[in-house]
């Protein structure tokens, strides 16, 4: 099995009980990994200087340096999440290219949606540097956990409810979200809507009749207005 990767982190706040809340929130997420905490900027400042580090979370009011200052220079090289108790400084953050701003006290679930999208923003930074255009992966919350998942590994996903089975070569992963959302999020180029309850992975289609598919031994129903376009993408 490959090894999981995981992502650096920083932890910044100068009251104790905002740092061992957010260690313990990383540590509950298998592939974060806390390389420091300390309780001002100045700290802060010397440690980037010389090491890089994936996400930073950073309290705005610190002694010596804020958490806005040090976003400010270091927003573009980090994924830079600010925690704060002030509403105040939300626009200025995010005009920082902040990728998200919690709100003390924040849950676990907010946590980890932000972590998402520092994921999302820190490959995509490495996958811009070399040379692709875009990420292989999607990370979703499963059984109060987050799930890393490959796109190779995707067959098909299947709407159930108010929830969606996406089903991998190893396991089924069943989240609560809509076709909708994931339609938009994953690539045409690698998946395709085919019916109002399928979408599957275009390289994992077996064979295909006149109303249905095959994926890995799955029939997959194929809807008459979606017929067409799927036949022109596989050719």
């Amino acid at each position: 099995m490959p090894e999981i990767r995981k992502y650096s982190c920083l932890i910044a706040d100068d009251e104790d009980l905002a740092l061992a809340l957010l260690k313990n929130y990383i540590g509950s997420i298998p592939f974060l990994k806390l390389e420091a905490e300390f309780h001002n900027g100045k700290e802060v400042l010397a440690y980037l200087e010389k090491n890089k580090v994936d996400i930073l979370f950073l309290d705005i009011q610190m002694p010596y340096i804020s958490g806005l200052e040090l976003a400010e220079a270091y927003a573009k090289k980090s994924a830079v999440i600010i925690t704060t108790a002030y509403p105040g400084h939300a626009v200025d953050s995010y005009a920082l290219n902040v990728l998200d701003y919690l709100l003390k006290p924040f849950l676990s679930d907010r946590f980890e949606m932000a972590v998402q999208r520092a994921i999302d923003y820190v490959e995509y930074k490495l996958a811009k540097e070399a040379g692709s255009d875009g990420k292989n992966f999607i990370y979703v919350k499963t059984d109060h956990r987050l799930v890393k998942i490959l796109f190779d590994e995707i067959l098909y996903l299947e709407a159930r409810k108010q929830y969606v089975m996406i089903k991998t070569v190893k396991e089924g992963y069943l989240v609560l979200d809509s076709m909708k959302n994931f339609e938009n999020s994953l690539s045409p180029a690698l998946f395709m809507r085919v019916h109002k309850s399928y979408i599957i992975a275009l390289k994992k289609i077996q064979s295909m009749g006149s109303a249905e598919l095959i994926i890995n031994d799955y029939t997959i129903p194929v809807s008459k207005q979606y017929r067409r376009a799927l036949q022109s993408k596989i050719g």
